[in-house]
């Protein structure tokens, strides 16, 4: 398991405690960072606004384009390519 790159902020300087707030998250190349904030704290505020805007921004650009539609077999219905169900067999059921 790859340990968490601790990095301190430099408005707060909150340690891991209870009463703090953590945020953790995957960097590109696979590393964790993880970095601790007062609840008061302005670098928390920004990073929260930072995520809901991001969240936003995703939701907006997923809209219900056709690209976006599950190709159809012509009849409306999308194409599923699921294996087959095995045979109902009378003596497995209770």
């Amino acid at each position: 398991m790859t340990e968490a790159e601790r990095v301190d902020c430099t408005d707060c300087f909150a340690l891991p405690g209870p009463g703090n707030t953590h945020v953790v998250y995957v960097k590109t190349g696979g590393g964790i960072s993880e970095t601790g904030h007062t609840s008061d704290c302005p670098a928390l505020a920004i990073t929260q606004i930072n995520m809901e805007e991001g969240s936003k921004r995703k939701n907006r650009t997923r809209g219900l384009g056709a690209s976006s539609l599950p190709r159809t077999s012509g009849s409306g219905r999308p194409r599923l390519r699921c294996p087959p169900a095995p045979p109902h067999s009378p003596s497995a059921m209770p």
